[in-house]
């Protein structure tokens, strides 16, 4: 603190940002192998400008992969990765040639969660030109993981003689297992999602909202729209990372 003030972070600059992601992705891209993805190899930079025009522009999609398969420069830079023209309003977003709405996770699946939970999410769906489902995880420093997992530990067991319900008795066990794997080292983080949906027209975007609706539900994820802040919502859902 300074003055009785809370000192606020320094700021990164671009250079330091590059040296540290450069840092890090040596191990970011052994630990993804070692969960199965498969090789894991790190896009260009015009390749991530490729995929930022594309999301705000579909239609440039078309030019983008013929100037590939021509061995031939697509003409995309950071310059002109956004888009020409964009328009938020309080519940969707415009942007070129097609229409987007983005939702953000409030409540994650309660019990057990296996492997196929956001398998309805994520499967394409042909009434939608494109949807991105973005996970974001920030993992919290030791001392607080530690704190975290024992006040959820508490909270699960915090009612005694009530009679134990399945969904307690699950949180229970969740959080008992929790904390014996930060106790062995295991880190601990937050978690949210974002999911966007984009249509070409759009007039289109009332059914867009009932179908994620529903997808989220299948998923039984708890989504609410992103309202007031869709444009914002829809840059930080691309995935080319946020600076705090």
């Amino acid at each position: 603190r300074e003055n009785g003030r809370k000192r606020q972070p320094r700021l990164r600059t671009p250079q330091e940002m590059a040296t540290l992601v450069g840092s890090r992705l040596p191990g970011l891209i052994r630990d993804l192998a070692l969960t199965g993805a498969g090789t894991v190899v790190p896009m260009p930079a015009a390749a991530v400008a490729e995929q930022v025009r594309v999301a705000y522009d579909p239609a440039a999609a078309t030019i983008i992969e013929a100037a590939r398969a021509a061995g031939e420069d697509a003409g995309v830079s950071w310059s002109n990765a956004g888009p020409a023209a964009h328009y938020t309003s309080w519940s969707g977003y415009r942007h070129d040639g097609a229409a987007s709405v983005s939702w953000q996770l409030v409540q994650p699946p309660r019990g057990v969660v296996d492997s196929r939970v956001l398998q309805d999410l994520l499967a394409p769906q042909d009434e939608l030109h494109r949807k991105r489902v973005t996970i974001i995880y920030r993992p919290h420093d030791p001392a607080t993981a530690a704190a975290v997992v024992d006040k959820d530990l508490r909270t699960a067991t915090g009612r005694p003689g009530e009679r134990v319900r399945a969904a307690q008795s699950a949180a229970i066990t969740a959080a008992t297992q929790a904390a014996q794997e930060e106790a062995s080292g295991a880190g601990v983080e937050r978690f949210s999602l974002l999911v966007t949906a984009t249509v070409r027209d759009p007039q289109q975007l009332g059914k867009a909202e009932d179908l994620v609706d529903q997808l989220g539900r299948a998923s039984r994820l708890r989504l609410r729209p992103c309202y007031g802040s869709q444009d914002a919502a829809f840059a930080a859902a691309l995935g080319v990372g946020v600076g705090v």
